[in-house]
């Protein structure tokens, strides 16, 4: 990413100030705000950071109004440092932001420290690396080379320096995926922090030298490999390649059309429905016919047009993009204002003449039936093919969830679930129904702190007080108000108070009560329209840390236990610590996305990580294999859904826009074909061995693991 420092002595920086860095973003005509690195709620005014600043009236961005700032946060207001220029171009400049024993400093190549008093105050928040808030027009970027962190004797040293043997073009996008890589918590309960961060400037325009990087197929231009697509007879060419060969292989026998397997020597009571059984210790997924079942499946399939990625105000990344009313119309979109270009859908009208979607959509089911997956997982759906629909909530929201214990907005939830479920009522593909995904569906802290704050007219926040004082207090209303620093004789009183401060315990204990209620309503609104299918919850986010107490709230109000986790595991599934986690809980469980990225070690400018393990095929493959070897081997784990179909664009699948931005979103390698539609036929292979394997597999197990 961004930042620099003169080579002169940091006492030639100007200014102490307390800053308020964020509150003039939104008037300035251009504003550019790049961290370095930071844990920080600037609203709630915890944590610190370190990062650098430009904020202009007068259009393009330039060295002469940027500022390095140290901001640390005592619970009640931040102190700043602010260092201003001069900087320059082609320097490489070394930055130490330091917190604790009541000061913090900044250093600049080694010069006179600048210092003020400052206290950070304990709290817990997740460490971000290399980000921005703002990424305005500028004539420089500000290029991090490494980070290191420390603090309550932890230490993250982050190298965000892409591989110096690759091309320039490629050394822009790598960069950019190596900013984004997750990274942990650090303890700031000592409340001290140091950060050292090496970095240079560079101009904008050295960076554009080097655009277009993105070729009329979704391609690198300067990505040198072999298969890479050149003119369309290479699409056409290959089309027939894997015809040939899907035609060779076959569909495997066996499997009835709803994956289950059909020569395991039993079978099972037929309901016309998928449900799921303990049998000799082991939960199996039983098809609408009978039939045992280890499912496997694909996301996001068959993807016709998504991911799309945004171009306006990125045109200049690509090489080619067509007129929005010729042959390509098709592959255009638009979201939010924003032009949204997908290169897949651009190649698939290439591929085939005639109606290209339902083309491509008959050949992916072909393709999923040859590889010997039992049928679609998330995010997908395939004629006459097993799926697991996704709802979503269609009502009216408080923070981030709907205000169940309010019965119009709970009439209103039945209402729009009963709008999906109803048409699929009697559908034997559907495997099982589900709402929201992941993080989304999580009940958070900061939603409780917001019901609290709202006015006694809040059923919400009636029903979180009722329970604090009848569980948490007892009755004793004296006792209640006290720990909530309010003055208090009855219910209403605290109803009409928007000034609670409940001490965090009982935060986190109304907490899962609203969770264990929102859950189970949401359960109990789906069985009364629907008592047949399964439900699997939201696809609880298992990569989490400290998941026990929100996955207990989670797992009572489900019939199988719907997760994704992608943490890879040399051992397949997971670690002991999440193998002991699923036997705890007794129920079958399902992992909804599954997945390994592949980033070919940044040669070809998907996402890439120096930690990642997965670089070619085969790697990938492997992994896949043991994945599905660990899991069909675990006794609840009754199947898993590989994400995903086809790979995300290079320039990213998000929302935002600009020449700025590289990479919007996710851009990695995850698919078993890519954007050009090609197989990536040696993954291809190590799918299909182990998918026909994973019932054989499960079938030998003899007791719970």
């Amino acid at each position: 990413m961004n930042i620099i420092m003169n080579r002169r002595s940091l006492s030639r920086f100007g200014c102490i100030a307390a800053l308020a860095v964020m509150s003039t973003v939104a008037s300035l005509a251009e504003s550019s705000h790049t961290l370095i690195a930071g844990q920080s709620d600037y609203s709630r005014k915890q944590g610190y950071y370190l990062s650098f600043a430009n904020d202009s009236t007068y259009g393009t961005l330039s060295l002469s109004t940027l500022k390095l700032l140290l901001l640390a946060a005592d619970g009640t207001h931040w102190s700043t440092l602010c260092a201003s220029g001069p900087f320059v171009f082609n320097h490489e400049y070394k930055v130490v932001g330091t917190i604790g024993g009541g000061h913090e400093s900044l250093v600049v190549d080694g010069g006179n420290a600048l210092q003020t008093e400052a206290v950070l105050a304990p709290c817990s928040l997740d460490l971000s690396i290399d980000n921005w808030w703002a990424r305005g027009d500028a004539d420089y970027q500000i290029i991090i080379d490494r980070v290191i962190v420390q603090s309550g004797g932890q230490t993250v040293d982050r190298d965000l320096r892409p591989p110096a043997s690759l091309p320039f073009a490629l050394q822009q996008i790598d960069r950019e995926s190596l900013q984004r890589l997750a990274t942990p918590r650090l303890d700031l309960s000592t409340g001290s922090v140091c950060i050292t961060a090496w970095l240079h400037i560079v101009t904008t325009s050295s960076i554009k030298s080097a655009w277009p990087l993105i070729d009329q197929y979704g391609q690198m231009i300067a990505a040198k490999f072999p298969g890479k697509v050149i003119t369309d007879s290479d699409l056409d060419a290959e089309a027939a390649k894997e015809s040939a060969r899907l035609d060779r292989i076959g569909v495997p026998k066996n499997f009835d059309k709803y994956g289950g397997r059909t020569d395991l020597g039993w079978t099972s009571k037929a309901t016309g429905y998928f449900r799921v059984e303990k049998r000799n210790g082991i939960w199996w997924l039983i098809t609408p016919i009978g039939n045992p079942c280890f499912y496997t499946g694909i996301c996001s399939i068959p993807a016709v047009f998504w991911p799309s990625t945004p171009v306006t105000g990125r045109e200049s990344l690509y090489s080619w993009l067509p007129d929005k009313d010729g042959r390509f119309h098709d592959a255009w979109g638009q979201s939010d204002g924003v032009s949204r270009f997908s290169f897949r859908a651009a190649n698939l009208i290439r591929k085939f003449s005639g109606d290209w979607r339902a083309k491509e959509t008959a050949l992916s089911a072909k393709r999923l039936r040859t590889l010997g997956f039992s049928g679609v997982a998330k995010w997908g759906q395939l004629n006459d093919i097993a799926s697991f629909p996704v709802l979503h909530i269609d009502a009216p929201k408080l923070l981030r969830h709907s205000d169940i214990f309010d019965v119009a907005v709970g009439q209103k939830i039945s209402q729009s679930l009963s709008s999906q479920i109803t048409p699929q009522l009697s559908d034997p593909n559907v495997v099982g129904w589900s709402i929201g995904n992941e993080v989304d569906e999580i009940i958070k802290p900061e939603e409780i702190a917001d019901i609290l704050s709202r006015d006694g007219g809040t059923a919400a926040k009636r029903a979180l007080v009722d329970h604090a004082l009848a569980s948490i207090y007892e009755g004793n209303m004296a006792k209640l108000s006290s720990s909530w620093h309010i003055a208090a004789s009855s219910p209403a009183d605290i109803y009409a108070s928007q000034k609670l401060q409940p001490p965090q315990a009982d935060v986190e204990a109304l907490r899962q009560y609203f969770a264990d209620v929102y859950y189970g309503f949401l359960y109990d609104a789906v069985k009364k329209i629907d008592a047949n299918h399964l439900y699997f919850g939201f696809w609880f986010p298992a990569d989490l840390p400290n998941i026990e107490s929100s996955w207990a709230l989670m797992l009572r109000h489900v019939d199988v236990i719907g997760y994704d986790r992608y943490e890879y595991c040399a051992n397949g599934i997971a670690d002991s610590d999440f193998a002991k986690l699923l036997a705890s809980t007794g129920k079958p469980a399902f992992c909804g996305e599954f997945g390994y990225t592949l980033d070919y070690d940044g040669t070809r400018g998907f996402c890439f990580s120096r930690n990642n393990p997965i670089h070619t095929e085969k790697q990938e493959g492997q992994a896949y294999e043991r994945w599905i070897r660990s899991a069909a081997s675990n006794a609840y784990i009754v199947g898993g859904g590989w994400f995903k179909y086809n790979d995300q664009p290079i320039t990213g699948q998000g929302g935002a826009h600009g020449p700025n931005f590289l990479i919007e979103s996710e851009n990695a390698a995850w698919g078993i074909y890519t954007d050009q539609d090609q197989p990536r036929w040696t993954l291809f292979d190590h799918m299909r061995k182990a998918n026909l394997a994973a019932a054989n597999i499960r079938a030998a197990v003899t007791g719970p693991r």
